[in-house]
């Protein structure tokens, strides 16, 4: 088993200190509420940057709308995307 990874760009790299953490390790899978809960226990600076409707999750490189229902396990590589602008 590979353990995975979360990372983090834009805004939500700078509220988490660092572009990559390390997965914690759990049981099982989780739902994404859960799991934004368990990584920011002691953050709560970063779990109410990641509360933001505007905030994408990406699960294995598959993006994710903000209603869909998730199930993240250890072996998964999760990120979190600010909104993005260009010109």
């Amino acid at each position: 088993m590979t353990a995975g990874k979360i990372l983090f760009f834009g805004r939500i790299a700078d509220a988490a200190g660092a572009p990559e953490w390390p997965m914690p390790d759990f049981s099982g899978s989780v739902d994404e509420a859960t799991f934004i809960a368990l990584i920011t226990t002691k953050r709560p600076d970063l779990a109410e940057a990641l509360c933001d409707r505007s905030i994408r999750i990406c699960v294995n490189q598959d993006l994710h709308p903000a209603s869909s229902h998730l199930a993240i396990t250890k072996e998964d590589e999760v990120a979190f995307l600010s909104p993005m602008s260009g010109g």
